[in-house]
């Protein structure tokens, strides 16, 4: 008995693409995505980064398009705690992280200290003022803000036209499943590649955690078997999940 054998609901089940390829490490902030998608978006929307930016760099190494990103943690707190943690863990590599991120984020590649919300205030930035900053462009979005991307669902749907793919990372999707099978039906982009983060499952029915990535560009017919060679448990010292879905 396969005890990583997880089954899902069919509407997650992805259709087929002609090339998947790895952006971000290799594990935990990686995403697949469509070969096509990268060269075809005009820029990169990612929210919630942490301190972690590899997905982001493989997509500028491909396509140096503008990209912004937003996430309203990173303040000075975190980095003076974040470094204190590398200190006391001997991982003293990561100290120069700060300068890194500070080298990565400069002319076309941009930084905002905001969170996405449903709303625009000084803290927060919703999804139709940061269309309206790059309007008339296509762009590619990479969400994973730890459990808020259930306030911007709607918001996502209102912008679709304008977005090329989408790598998104769901949380609580046992709690969530009807909203994220209403957004599934109701979103123009079709899902190409799921993956189970195996940080968090506690062998319920449903994964904690699912990585999804939707593209524009898609076949009709379903991928039957959703286990790229490329996947990597997000936990390293813990097996990945293994994927069937409901006949």
């Amino acid at each position: 008995m396969n005890t990583n054998l997880v089954t899902l609901p069919t509407f997650f089940r992805p259709k087929k693409i002609d090339q998947l390829i790895r952006l971000g490490k290799e594990s935990d902030g990686g995403y697949l995505v469509n070969r096509d998608d990268i060269f075809e978006s005009e820029v990169l929307l990612s929210f919630g980064i942490s301190d972690d930016w590899s997905f982001e760099y493989d997509f500028y190494k491909l396509n140096n398009l503008d990209i912004y990103a937003f996430d309203g943690s990173l303040t000075s707190i975190f980095w003076i705690k974040k470094n204190i943690s590398y200190i006391r863990n001997l991982k003293f590599r990561h100290l120069l992280k700060y300068i890194q991120f500070r080298y990565f984020f400069k002319n076309n590649k941009f930084f905002k200290k905001k969170f996405l919300s449903s709303v625009n205030d000084n803290n927060n930035i919703n999804l139709e003022n940061i269309k309206n900053l790059i309007s008339g462009k296509n762009f590619f979005l990479k969400i994973d803000i730890e459990g808020h991307e259930y306030r911007i669902l709607d918001d996502i749907l209102k912008i679709q036209n304008n977005i090329i793919g989408l790598a998104i990372e769901f949380h609580d999707v046992d709690l969530h499943l009807k909203r994220i099978e209403d957004f599934i039906k109701k979103f123009k982009l079709k899902i190409i590649h799921i993956h189970i983060n195996n940080y968090s499952f506690d062998h319920l029915k449903i994964p904690n955690l699912i990585e999804l990535t939707f593209s524009k560009n898609f076949k009709k017919e379903e991928n039957n078997f959703p286990k790229h060679k490329s996947d990597r448990p997000n936990n390293s010292s813990s097996k990945d999940y293994d994927i069937k879905f409901n006949s």
